[in-house]
């Protein structure tokens, strides 16, 4: 592979409220390659995207509404799943990319599926890694399968927070001050890190400062998390038979816990044609999940000569 290039960045406004950050990387008369970055409230990695060949692809991020350098960062007015998939049409349109592939991480994975559904004709092929189809999130990480995955560090989670649900812990990081603000988000850190984990030895990073941007991210996904998603579970299980026979990859740790490999059977079992990659002792994140997500991407290219 060449060494990077880095085409083009800039802001696109897609709302008189909002403008997305976009930056795109590699060839620019590759293989287009649309990415959907976890969280919500979550931010591209360009480290991992640029794992696509950057000779065949051209590789397109953005962070969506109120992530990374999306302005007004950290607003969740008109920031919903509807919104972002609907952003990344117009910037391909304004990219002037009539077709391309789509990927996307974990919520990243549910907004490329929804992309797809909504522009059938526009993806050529999918893929997927720790894909996520919302259901009952708050019990996921609050509730007793949460404490059964980690009893101690439950015990120090709650304990911190003082609630056990999205709403709660929205309202109280958004009126506490900066010094609850930072505890608490320590606090969440701390437990997402421990239910991120599979049965490897994949260590995750830890953030040295807490600053607004991090505070601003996790506000996201909780206002995502009190709303169920905005009905984004029922927008893309009413509607996967529009996704029939078109090529769906997905990689997925096999003891992943908060966004189940069992999610992905399931969908294959309504969309036969899915082929799954399992990450033997892999969790929800980490180098090894994104490193065969990646050699998924560039087989599949060079299968299709």
């Amino acid at each position: 592979m060449n060494s990077v290039q880095n085409v083009k960045e800039g802001f696109l406004q897609v709302s008189p409220l909002h403008s997305i950050y976009y930056a795109t990387f590699g060839n620019p008369h590759g293989v287009p390659l649309l990415c959907f970055h976890g969280g919500p409230g979550g931010d591209f990695k360009i480290k991992y995207s640029l794992l696509a060949d950057q000779d065949k692809y051209y590789t397109i991020l953005f962070n969506q509404r109120g992530c990374g350098k999306s302005v007004p960062g950290g607003n969740l007015k008109d920031n919903t799943p509807e919104a972002a998939v609907t952003d990344a049409k117009k910037l391909l349109d304004f990219l002037q990319i009539t077709r391309c592939y789509v990927t996307g991480f974990s919520y990243g994975s549910s907004l490329a599926m929804l992309f797809a559904i909504k522009n059938p004709t526009v993806v050529e092929a999918l893929f997927l890694s720790s894909v996520f189809v919302p259901n009952n999130f708050d019990n996921r990480f609050y509730g007793e399968n949460a404490k059964n995955k980690s009893p101690l560090g439950y015990k120090a989670f709650i304990s911190t927070i003082k609630c056990t649900n999205s709403a709660d812990l929205l309202h109280k990081i958004t009126v506490s001050t900066k010094e609850e603000q930072e505890k608490i988000i320590r606090a969440f850190i701390d437990w997402e890190i421990q239910l991120f984990k599979g049965r490897d030895t994949v260590q995750y990073s830890y953030p040295t400062t807490i600053d607004q941007a991090l505070v601003d991210s996790k506000r996201i996904l909780l206002h995502y998390a009190a709303n169920d998603y905005f009905g984004l579970r029922n927008s893309l299980l009413d509607n996967l038979s529009i996704l029939d026979k078109k090529p769906i990859m997905i990689v997925h740790g096999d003891s992943d816990y908060l966004t189940p490999i069992t999610t992905a059977y399931e969908l294959q079992e309504k969309l036969p044609q899915i082929k799954i990659f399992p990450v033997i002792n892999g969790g929800h994140v980490g180098s090894r999940v994104t490193q065969k997500l990646y050699e998924v991407i560039n087989c599949y290219l060079e299968n299709q000569k």
